[in-house]
Parts: structure tokens; sequence; C-alpha cells
């Protein structure tokens, strides 16, 4: 079963997700350049969420890290008193991770030994549980070859012998690349979209003034920062099947689907929310249940952008994106299931309408498999 997630959502000024100039990121779209959020933007702000994580649970979540080394440094310490094995293990797990200079250049040449706790060349997404039997088979390792032979081991050689498996919820909900032989890689089961708006991207330049307080004729500093104001398209899929097949807990996947779903609706992007406290809700959610595995992003039903002077942008993009809907389903005879939240009153029987997203969530539950 594939779910598929679709929300408008308008945001007052704001620069939600900016690029490396700080100004707002944007994409060309339809011939028309839009604002845009990107997915990792929109990713790590659910899986930072109060909302995903008090329904997961905490312990539950992975750590994206290049400390690594650290990380197995503390967990070391647990296991033994050995100082001397505990810095010999943790400065060799700095070579671990695809790309790392000492992966490439020594990969069959033992690391030199500094006694510094370094870091990894990658940012590697890993499982608590993972770097904790990480930690306890490297020891073991270690025990085996002796101080000398640690020291002159190969590093593809401590890593392929090396077996953990993740169990860590966002892992098992956005992926993991292989990133080490030590890491085995997780298909991802949700997927989500670059947001972007409906309509053409308008940029404003906020202009503004540190004034010193002890000098009322003087500015402390003068500066400026991009901002817009968007209506925004976003889209994410849910693999129910490959959800269940990375964490085979029906009751966890249930609560990562239904916190997910509300998470997307409700959180926002970190960027300079302490200037624009752009803290808006979804004002239409549409989620579809399709037992075939074909998700479908709605996209092009904003190909041409949604000009800004109808009488209501909203109300103008809600109209057009279930009448493409409806086109694309008559294409291609789609009967899937569909709900609507909306701010606004929808009167279509080809829909079930509810009134929060609690409602929702629940109507997707009746479709999970048991």
């Amino acid at each position: 079963m594939i779910i598929g997630i679709h929300v408008l959502r308008n945001f007052p000024a704001s620069n939600l997700n900016s690029d490396g100039f700080g100004l707002v990121k944007t994409v060309p779209f339809g011939g028309v350049t839009r604002a845009r959020i990107s997915s990792q933007s929109i990713k790590r702000s659910i899986r930072q969420s109060a909302i995903f994580t008090d329904a997961v649970g905490v312990s539950n979540l992975g750590i994206r890290t290049r400390h690594l080394p650290q990380l197995i440094h503390n967990e070391l310490q647990q296991l033994t008193g050995d100082e001397a094995a505990i810095n010999a293990i943790t400065q060799r797990v700095t070579a671990f991770g695809t790309g790392s200079k000492t992966d490439k250049k020594e990969g069959d040449a033992p690391t030199k030994v500094t006694g510094e706790i370094g870091t990894t060349a990658q940012i590697l997404f890993v499982d608590k549980q993972e770097v904790k039997d990480l930690a306890e088979q490297l020891l073991e390792l270690y025990q085996e070859k002796g101080a000398e032979g640690w020291e002159s081991a190969k590093i593809r050689e401590i890593q392929r012998r090396m077996d953990v498996t993740p169990k860590a919820v966002d892992i098992a909900m956005f992926g993991r690349i292989t990133t080490s032989t030590s890491f085995e890689k997780v298909e991802a089961a949700i997927q989500v979209a670059h947001a972007f708006s409906v309509s053409a991207h308008n940029t404003q330049v906020d202009f503004f003034a540190g004034v010193d307080d002890l000098d009322d004729a003087a500015a402390a500093m003068l500066g400026n920062r991009d901002f817009s104001s968007s209506l925004y398209y976003m889209y994410a899929n849910i693999d129910v099947n490959q959800l269940h097949l990375n964490l085979n807990n029906r009751e966890l996947e249930q609560a990562v689907i239904t916190s997910f779903i509300k998470a997307l609706t409700l959180t926002v992007p970190t960027g300079k929310r302490n200037s624009f406290a752009h803290f808006t809700p979804a004002d239409f959610l549409m989620v579809e249940c399709r037992d075939k595995h074909i998700p479908i992003n709605y996209a092009n039903a904003f190909l041409s952008p949604v000009e800004h002077n109808v009488p209501n942008i909203l109300d103008a993009a809600i109209k057009r994106f279930l009448e493409h809907v409806k086109s694309i389903s008559t294409m291609y005879t789609l009967k899937d299931e569909r709900a609507i939240l909306s701010y606004k009153e929808i009167d279509d029987n080809a829909y079930q309408v509810v009134e929060s997203v609690d409602a929702i969530n629940g109507w997707i539950v009746e479709r999970l498999p048991q």
C-alpha cells in the first residue's frame, strides 16, 4: 500500500529555508521562478518535532553525525577500563564511512593512532543500539588481535568484521545509503518532495538596524535579509510495505505514519523563525490510499502559476488541485480512497471529508494492514 500525502500551506513573511547566500531557495517550474523548501529541511523539522518524537519515543530515533568516534569512545568506557584499548579503537573509527581520506588512501594500510578523538569524513546516520553493538564488536576484535595486531590491521578488514543492524525509526523512514561496510543500506519507506510555491516567487528584502540602547542616534549594525510570503504545495508518500520490512512492528509503524502526517501539517523549518514567527498550520490536507505501488505527485496542478490577483489564492489553489486529481484519476483509472481536511468546505462525494487531522489519521489507521 502507498499512502499519498498532499498539503497546501500558506506562510506569511518568512525565510523558511535559505541558500548559501541567505536567500530564499527557489526553483524554476512551468517557466516561472517559485519559492522552494528542500525535502531535507522538511524531514529534519519532522524528525526533531515534539509531535513526532513524543509519538515514537526518543530512544527509537537515530543520530546523524560525524562524531561516531566520540560515541564509540563513550560506549567503550562503559565496557572496559583499558584506556589504551579505548583510544586505539576510537582512532580507527575515524576511518569509517565511504569517501573518507583514510578509507581511500589507507584502506589497505594501518591508520596512524594519535590519541585524539577525531571525526569521520562523512556524516553518518546511525542507530543508538548499532553504536553499542559496534563498540562491543570492536572491543572483542581488538582483544582478539592484541594491541600490535590491531594497529597493523587493515581498516577494511575491521569494517567487514562488524555485523550491526539498524532499528531506528527515522532510518527506517528516510533510508540510509551505504556509507561504510559496517553499516548496511536501508531502503527509504517515506519519500518527501521539495515543496514549492503555487504562484510566482516575489522576493522582498528586509533592511534592519541594530540600535545602540545607550546611543539612540547611532546604529550599532546595519543589515538586510531576504524573505517572501508563499502558498506551498507539499507532497510525501509512505510505502507501508517497505516500512513494515524496515521495522516489523505494526504498532510502531502506525505511530510513525500518523505522527508523520500530523507533523507535516504543523511543524516548520527553523530558518529565521525568531525573526518571522511563521507558525501557520496547513490549510488543506488530502491523503489517499492506493493498493498498487504507484506513487503520484500532483505538482503539475500548478504548472501554470496561480495568479496573485485572484480574490483568494488558497481557494483557487484548492479548486485547481482537486480538478487535477480528478483528471489524473480518470486518465489512469485510479480507484483510490481519499480523505480531505480543509479550512474551506468541500462538497464532493468523491472524497471523505473530515474535521480534524486526528480524524484523518483514524481514517488511515482503519485501512492499514493489521
